[in-house]
């Protein structure tokens, strides 16, 4: 199992994480240098960035799973005896992963935040400017309190898709998997324009990624974390009870 999930956390550790920094950085910068928010709003703001998310940090991410899949199938198979073992191989991996992909970029974001003036505050906010900031504010008392729960909020999100990708992957053929996989994305990048529809909101990712989609696009906080946890429930008894009746 150990070498197993090295194996994984190998491949899903590449350059293209660096690339994504990078692209982060760009994003933030103006807000950064030009705007006129504390390091506590400067961060959450650039956390609830859905134009960056879904356009580049999604994407690249899905990238990352997708390109991982498939090098090593039948030689990991053979060493962990059964599908269930090698998946649980996947949901250790993908979920330090998972960690590491949103952690590793908040840290930026706080790096980015280091001499901007301390106010943990909402007062004084152009909501015209930071719709999305002044959004939080009837909502919270502060943006610190904002951060942890984003952060356990997209990490969870991110955990959920990349189990989401390895069972389809496993299910369906290389080809097949690729167009449902570009489908569901395709959904999430055109969500922002159909914010009216909440009734199929479940089939946006972002809506499971991005904090305040939850509550835009979503049904609210508690019920979209039930609705991820109990997805990802399906989707381990469907891999331990099915897994193994569909090897190659």
């Amino acid at each position: 199992m150990n070498s197993l999930f090295k194996l994984e956390i190998n491949k899903l550790l590449s350059k293209k994480l660096i690339f994504l920094w990078l692209v982060l950085i760009i994003f933030n910068l103006d807000t950064r240098i030009n705007g006129n928010l504390s390091s506590q709003q400067f961060i959450v703001e650039a956390l609830s960035n859905h134009y960056y998310t879904i356009y580049f940090m999604i994407p690249m991410f899905l990238l990352m799973i997708i390109s991982g899949l498939d090098d090593d199938y039948q030689y990991a198979l053979i060493r962990s005896k059964t599908y269930w073992n090698y998946f649980k191989s996947k949901i250790y991996a993908y979920g330090i992963f998972s960690i590491l992909f949103v952690l590793s970029q908040s840290l930026i974001i706080v790096i980015m935040s280091i001499g901007l003036r301390n106010d943990n505050s909402f007062e004084n906010i152009n909501s015209m400017l930071y719709e999305v900031l002044y959004f939080y504010s009837s909502k919270f008392t502060n943006p610190s309190e904002i951060v942890l729960y984003m952060t356990i909020y997209m990490v969870l999100g991110f955990f959920m898709t990349s189990l989401l990708i390895c069972t389809i992957s496993h299910y369906f053929s290389k080809k097949t998997s690729i167009k449902i996989i570009i489908f569901v994305y395709l959904l999430s990048a055109i969500s922002i324009k159909t914010t009216s529809l909440k009734f199929v909101s479940f089939l946006f990712i972002n809506t499971y990624i991005i904090f305040h989609h939850s509550f835009i696009f979503g049904f609210g906080i508690i019920p979209n974390l039930i609705i991820e946890i109990l997805f990802i429930l399906m989707l381990c008894k469907i891999n331990k009870d099915y897994g193994n009746k569909v090897l190659p």
